[in-house]
């Protein structure tokens, strides 16, 4: 163990790291990525433990402020902060209002943007510090304008540190226009690692949403919703100086490989006047723990703890370091994630059918998620470039050089990557970034936006993506080939012919299918996709990018994909020239627990890999998260699953589906020189009864965590353990499979008053070369069957047919008998194949079903008929029992659609309980009838 500090090298990226100069361009930066509360929200200050820097309590009477406006606290003027109302916008003292006490500093909000500087430099700060900026905030009429707090660090010049602008959550009035509305807290965590940071700034901000939007100021909006009577109150804002614990893996992807070691790293600076202990944990996938250690700390005392991880099974494991004073108060928690990998899959060929959507890249260093990609297996990426700032702008250039630093990693890994072109900023989401189409067709700035990113990248990058699926067909705009070919005149100044890659939805699948069926010849209907009437192929997408999202079921996934599944992958398009890649990009659903969400994903990369996308994107497995104390990688419950999944499908071609009772079904892979099949049961209840299938002795069975369970062989017989989860079959023996699937006895529904329907034999040489071999036929018990055996030679690829003639007892009861079958392949290899095919004894059309039950001691049989046939049916009905007299009945006219009912009574029967009843029906004037036997409870 170390006692010796060592503050992180890696700066924390501030929420609005791209930020322009003016002030109301800062805020827009800043609002996307609002900073949640942290760890320390849970815990109440403690003056032995947090050191207050600062209180603004706002009670400045006592200090010789007798204003209308607090101490050092100046407003923002300037484009956006309106002075048309003279004393409306500033803010003042209020007297009669306060969270604990009055006064608290009021702001009144009548149009346009309010914002308050502390402008004094007396919340000083030391580098290597942690600090918590904290507050209470009361907001009245606030609906369409929310409330912010900012912050940054100073240097000794007064020069802010761009990068360390943090911003609040968003807050809004949680009643609009209620006068009791309550007060809310807020809280800003920060992280002082940039050594120049002397003292910390302050902003109170109101700023209306329509400033959040930059591009709301040329996208034409019928209405504009501003807030004009709005009030807002903060007080007891307080900067407090708190512990600082970072918790670090040795892998900056949280990976560990077998036989390399790692560990994990505690960094500790006691803030405090008194003692702490430091507490790490380690726990598994199922949160057991299976590490505990404690390390005591003097107040003032800097730390480094080092903690080499133990032998550990494959897995995601999660360390924690917890901070605490006493016995009970907890001071700190950071938390980080590893996976343990199996020991598989060294195979280094890369193939971009399957690859990995990155999503919008954040303020992150590439290292650890470089790692984290090719350890994945995958050929593919996808990751979402910002194209906000200029290039001049320092802090726009370190984003984009830690991003071209990624995609440089990537291709020296031969893996291909797609950028996609983002309007906004790294923090915003989905639902709050602006469309990408109104950027680079709407938005004046574009060029100084868009320039940049392809600078930067336009040596490493050739295929582009328009915007993210999500949020570019969240709208009424969408792609067409006139804005295609506008786009591509504006772009030539940057690339000579860019690969553009168009975002589409599954649910397009109305004008793709009709696409489709119109360029087969099936549907008169025309055809409404723009897309197909583009007869100039230079001017066509390099490839569209189909989005399935996750909240589509994945048993649904084949139904949406069934043109494209039908089409063997083809995407139609007008009929000259070349038709652009047909890519899919499928998302999963986040509001299932963490098996449920590996199952799923599985499910839906082997089902939608069944439409032979050219290529196919699923969610990186990974995240980037502050848990730990810093900016880290980490891998998610996803990691192993999807990357076992990306080894073993690669550079296969999903060829054949199987579906197996009661619910289960398989997925057929073809690869270079080998088979891969993936099998599962949509039944959740885990009473699926295993299969028997003819896969070959050397058949290898892996589960999607990696490991290899074992499996029962008998010969080239496989018994295959099925469950939810998808398992996968290696080194598949393909034409034993295609063969024993195959071969079927048609109709294997018999009916003994019709022994003229003869079942056909029927099978399909699977082999490119001749099928030899002999098929032995096992009739049940009583029967006969003819021919048999039977020798057969069948041409490569052709099926074969053979009538079969049963001999059946005449009072044979209707049931389901099993005819064995031994095929005994010669050519063009030996092996042997023993199953059973069911033979069902009955009538056709008609439901005869025979039940008992108990009415004390008297026996109830009853007997049912459901005709479903056209005509009227008349039957006679019997029931015999032993000791009793045969009873009988009738059943006349029974019309078509209707069931009829026939009972039986045997009084004092209780001597039957356990014995089986013969029971029977024979049609009057005609030649059907059914025996059966109905067991006695």
């Amino acid at each position: 163990m170390t006692r010796s500090f060592r503050a992180p090298s890696t700066r924390r990226g501030a929420a609005g790291r791209l930020v322009a100069l003016a002030a109301v361009g800062a805020i827009t930066a800043l609002a996307a990525g609002q900073a949640g509360e942290s760890d320390l929200s849970t815990a109440a200050w403690r003056g032995q433990h947090y050191r207050q820097v600062k209180l603004f309590d706002f009670d400045e009477r006592p200090l010789g402020n007798f204003g209308r406006t607090p101490m050092y606290w100046q407003p923002l003027t300037g484009p956006g902060f309106p002075r048309f109302a003279a004393g409306l916008t500033d803010g003042f003292l209020d007297e009669t209002t306060g969270h604990r006490a009055p006064p608290s500093f009021g702001l009144q909000l009548r149009g346009g943007n309010i914002a308050w500087r502390y402008v004094h430099n007396d919340l000083p700060l030391v580098p290597g510090s942690d600090y918590l900026l904290e507050g209470y905030l009361r907001a009245v009429g606030l609906e369409y304008a929310s409330a912010l707090v900012l912050c940054v660090q100073i240097d000794d010049t007064g020069t802010p540190i761009e990068a360390t602008r943090c911003v609040s959550a968003r807050l809004r009035s949680r009643t609009p226009d209620a006068p009791d509305e309550p007060w809310q807290r807020f809280e800003i965590p920060v992280t002082v690692d940039d050594p120049r940071a002397v003292h910390l700034q302050v902003e109170l901000w109101l700023l209306q949403d329509t400033a959040l939007d930059e591009t709301s100021a040329h996208i034409p909006a019928p209405i504009v919703r501003q807030e004009v009577d709005a009030a807002v109150w903060f007080d007891d804002l307080a900067l407090v100086r708190v512990p600082r614990v970072r918790l670090l893996h040795t892998h900056p992807g949280g990976l560990v490989h077998a036989g390399r070691p790692e560990a994990c790293i505690i960094e500790v600076y006691n803030t405090t006047l008194t003692k702490v202990e430091t507490v790490y944990e380690l726990f598994d996938q199922d949160s057991a723990r299976i590490a505990l250690e404690r390390f005591p700390l003097a107040a003032q005392e800097h730390a480094t703890f080092e903690q080499p991880l133990p032998e550990l099974a494959p897995g995601l494991y999660t360390a924690r370091a917890t901070l605490v004073a006493g016995a009970t108060d907890k001071l700190l928690q950071r938390e980080l994630r590893f996976a343990v990998l199996p020991l598989r899959f060294e195979r280094r060929v890369r193939y971009p059918e399957l690859g990995i959507n990155l999503g919008c890249w954040p303020d992150a260093t590439a290292a650890g998620a470089v790692d984290l990609v090719t350890t994945l297996g995958g050929g593919a990426v996808k990751v979402g470039l910002t194209t906000s700032g200029t290039a001049a702008d320092d802090i726009e250039s370190e984003y984009l050089a830690r991003a071209h630093e990624l995609t440089r990693e990537l291709a020296l890994a031969q893996i291909e990557t797609t950028g996609v072109l983002l309007a906004g900023h790294p923090a915003m989401t989905s639902a709050q970034r602006p469309a990408t189409y109104g950027l680079l067709l709407e938005d004046p700035r574009w060029i100084e936006r868009v320039g940049p990113v392809f600078a930067r990248f336009g040596g490493l990058i050739t295929a582009w993506q328009l915007g993210e699926e999500s949020g570019e067909l969240d709208g009424p705009r969408a792609w067409t080939p006139a804005a295609l070919m506008e786009l591509r005149e504006r772009l030539r100044r940057f690339v000579t012919i860019p690969q553009l890659v168009v975002p589409r939805a599954i649910f397009d699948l109305g004008d793709a299918g009709t696409l489709f069926e119109a360029e087969v010849g099936t549907a008169p209907e025309p055809v409404t996709d723009p897309w197909t009437s583009l007869d100039v192929p230079s001017l066509r997408p390099f490839a569209f990018s189909f989005w399935l999202p996750g909240d589509v079921p994945a048993h649904l996934v084949p139904w949406h994909l069934a043109p494209w599944i039908a089409a063997g992958g083809a995407l139609p398009t007008a009929e000259s020239g070349r038709s652009p890649a047909f890519w899919l990009h499928i998302d999963a659903p986040t509001n299932l627990d963490p098996r449920a969400q590996v199952i799923d994903l599985a499910r839906r990369v082997v089902l939608a890999a069944t439409a032979q996308p050219d290529r196919l994107f699923v969610p990186a497995p990974f995240e980037y998260v502050h848990t730990s104390g810093r900016g880290a990688w980490q891998p998610t419950i996803r990691y192993i699953p999807l990357r076992t999944l990306l080894h073993e499908l690669s550079g296969r071609r999903a060829i054949d589906t199987f579906h197996f009772e009661p619910a289960t079904v398989a997925v057929l892979f073809e690869g270079e020189d080998s088979y891969t099949l993936a099998v599962w049961t949509w039944d959740e209840t885990g009473t699926t009864p295993p299969l028997d299938l003819y896969l070959g002795a050397s058949t290898r069975a892996t589960a999607l965590d990696g490991s290899s369970p074992a499996l029962s062989y008998d010969g080239d017989r496989v018994r295959v353990p099925v469950a939810p989860e998808p398992l996968l079959l290696t080194g598949v023996d393909a034409p034993l499979l295609w063969l024993h699937h195959s071969f079927a006895v048609q109709p294997s529904f018999l009916q003994l008053h019709d022994p003229a329907t003869r079942p056909v034999l029927r099978l399909r040489n699977p082999w490119r070369e001749a099928l030899q071999a002999q098929i032995e036929l096992t009739a049940p018990e009583g029967w006969q069957v003819e021919p048999a055996p039977l020798r057969i030679s069948v041409p490569p690829g052709a099926a074969f047919e053979q009538p079969l003639t049963f001999a059946i007892p005449p009072r044979q009861v209707a049931e389901t008998r099993n005819l064995h079958v031994a095929l005994l392949i010669e050519r063009p290899h030996t092996a042997a194949l023993h199953f059973d095919v069911p033979i069902e004894i009955g009538l056709t059309d008609l439901d005869i079903v025979s039940t008992a039950w108990w009415e004390g001691d008297t026996l109830i049989i009853e007997q049912s008929l459901e005709n479903r046939t056209s005509q009227p049916v008349s039957f006679n009905t019997f029931c015999q029992a032993p000791r009793f007299a045969l009873q009988e009945g009738v059943l006349l006219n029974v019309s078509p659609g209707i069931r009829r009912l026939q009972r039986y009574r045997f009084p004092a029967a209780r001597d039957l309980a356990g014995q089986q009843l013969w029971t029977g029906v024979q049609e009057i004037g005609g030649p059907r009838k059914l025996d059966q036997l109905v067991a006695v409870p």
